[in-house]
């Protein structure tokens, strides 16, 4: 076993068992890995150790529920993983800069998605142009089912959180934070109403698959609707043409 896989191996652990008390011997069980050497490789390959990776693992997922649900903070912190309501306020600051009320509200993202080292793709051996766009990644999405939800609204703003909150009073959902959804803006040429599309990955047989490939992931904090348009723009305009990809029809 290789130490990339070794590693993931302990990656796939630690989120399957993120809300549950970390013990660092069973990671490095499910990694067939000493401790030490757990610690040397995580720190090597991911840029955190094993206990900050889950600090910011369940910060993100808190997060989420801040932004999309009326959870309280005491039971966000409880479900998240977090020992006490206290610790988790302290950790939460630390990490995003606000404490989890005044997040709520804020006008930024505070995002730490689970790594996928095997699935990571080699860009341009190019260091100016790698610290152009330090937030681009390039990702291998493996093909997945999907349910669409298609939300309708009468104007542009706020469509997103609207549809996302919309989907997840229909499907009762008690684990939000930990799924990832994928979202676009659609036009309807028989109303002048706005859309967007949800696809949640779902079992198999859930409508059309969506299709695998190379996928461009660029992380925007703010929450402001400029500004991820702006990101939008600069990522065909500017980091599409000088990245070596092309745009393929799984988009």
């Amino acid at each position: 076993m290789t130490m990339i896989h070794a590693i993931q191996r302990a990656v796939d652990y630690i989120e399957a068992h993120l809300d549950d008390p970390f013990i660092l011997d069973h990671a490095a069980e499910a990694a067939y890995m000493s401790i030490p050497n757990l610690y040397r490789g995580f720190y090597k390959l991911l840029g955190h150790t094993p206990k900050n990776y889950v600090r910011k693992r369940r910060v993100s997922n808190a997060a989420w529920h801040l932004r999309y649900t009326a959870r309280s903070i005491e039971e966000i912190s409880i479900m998240t993983g977090f020992m006490t309501e206290s610790s988790f306020s302290k950790i939460f600051k630390k990490l995003t800069g606000l404490p989890p009320s005044a997040y709520r509200n804020a006008d930024r993202h505070y995002i730490f998605d689970p790594i996928r080292i095997i699935d990571k793709v080699q860009l341009r051996d190019d260091k100016a142009w790698g610290s152009a766009y330090p937030n681009v990644n390039v990702k291998q999405l493996e093909p997945m089912h999907v349910i669409r939800h298609v939300y309708r609204a009468d104007t542009e703003q706020g469509i997103e959180c609207a549809a996302i909150r919309s989907v997840m009073g229909q499907l009762h959902w008690t684990d939000e934070g930990k799924r990832h959804l994928f979202g676009r803006n659609i036009e309807f040429r028989e109303t002048p109403m706005y859309g967007y599309e949800l696809m949640i990955p779902a079992a198999e047989g859930a409508d059309d698959p969506l299709p695998g490939g190379l996928y461009a992931v660029s992380t925007v904090t703010s929450t402001n609707e400029k500004d991820i348009v702006q990101e939008w723009n600069r990522l065909q305009s500017e980091w599409l043409p000088q990245s070596g990809f092309t745009l393929g029809r799984h988009v």
